[in-house]
């Protein structure tokens, strides 16, 4: 898997205050009456236990306005998955990055969106083949509760892959929690979707080589240039629910958005600065930073 490691640095606690901007191929928190942070302990990307220490000590907060729609439990369960769904792909070297609305979230917040309560994920076409010998009939490996679902109307064609421990999704054959597998073509300068209706295409350069970024505590793939990916797909992101379950997998009648600045007091935001080829995350939740991590471009 072509990855690029980041580098996470736990931070000390001094002062300025945030607002949402989105600036072209960057969503950036600028801050003011804020406090600010000095590095203490730096650690390599991959050592997840000091991430995830820090993100389970984050308050698991909910605001009025645009609720969560998971506990923090099923959050939990959501990234086990894909944990899961990550070390079988290594195993069996299948590439794959984050997807839609997962890696928004792991942009924006370093975790799923409040109001998100699926996982989705980008896969080669390419790597279908081998995805179905191992997950179709006796399972993926030897984790045999992994299963793979195709699916497929006039809209896309996409992969469920799921655990029969998990419940059923509303009626539906599917488990919740679940990952939805956008599939991708590979040319040789663009990668592009594959039988979608809201058709996507980037420069091969901006996807590959992946970089780790974080999600939920752990660290996942995700394309090489993600800023231009969301500033791509994304242009006017706004912090808004959504209109389906995919719990019970039925549709929500009503749809709230919220400034997303209205939202930080309950919410944690990344604040984002570069300097020298340098990309410097912070976590911000209600003006106070609780972590940094260093992503080199």
């Amino acid at each position: 898997m072509r990855t690029r490691k980041g580098i996470f640095s736990c931070t000390i606690i001094c002062s300025t205050i945030i607002i949402v901007v989105l600036i072209s191929a960057k969503l950036l928190l600028s801050v003011s009456n804020v406090r600010q942070t000095t590095p203490s302990v730096l650690i390599h990307a991959v050592e997840t236990e000091r991430l995830k220490r820090v993100t389970d000590a984050l308050p698991w907060l909910s605001h009025p306005l645009l609720p969560r729609v998971i506990t923090r439990r099923e959050r939990d369960r959501c990234v086990d998955l894909l944990s899961t769904v990550d070390a079988i792909f290594r195993e069996f070297n299948i590439t794959y990055t984050l997807a839609h609305g997962t890696l928004l979230g792991s942009y924006v917040m370093h975790d799923m969106l409040p109001w998100d309560d699926d996982l989705d994920i980008f896969v080669s076409i390419n790597d279908l083949p081998k995805m179905r010998r191992l997950f179709n009939n006796s399972g993926a490996g030897h984790n045999k509760q992994i299963q793979l679902l195709e699916t497929q109307n006039k809209h896309w064609f996409t992969g469920k892959v799921f655990s029969v421990k998990d419940p059923k999704a509303g009626v539906y054959r599917w488990h919740w929690p679940y990952i939805d597998i956008a599939f991708y073509t590979e040319k040789k300068m663009v990668i592009s979707s594959y039988k979608a209706t809201q058709r996507w295409e980037l420069n091969r350069g901006n996807f590959f080589p992946t970089v780790q970024r974080p999600l939920g505590g752990r660290w996942f793939p995700t394309p090489g240039n993600t800023g231009a990916f969301i500033a791509y797909k994304y242009p006017h992101f706004v912090c808004k629910s959504h209109t389906w379950n995919h719990k019970k997998e039925v549709s929500i009648k009503r749809m709230y958005t919220v400034k997303c600045t209205t939202l930080a007091s309950h919410y944690p935001f990344v604040e984002r600065k570069v300097l020298l080829g340098k990309t410097t995350e912070t976590l911000m939740l209600n003006g106070t930073a609780r972590y940094s991590l260093t992503l080199e471009d």
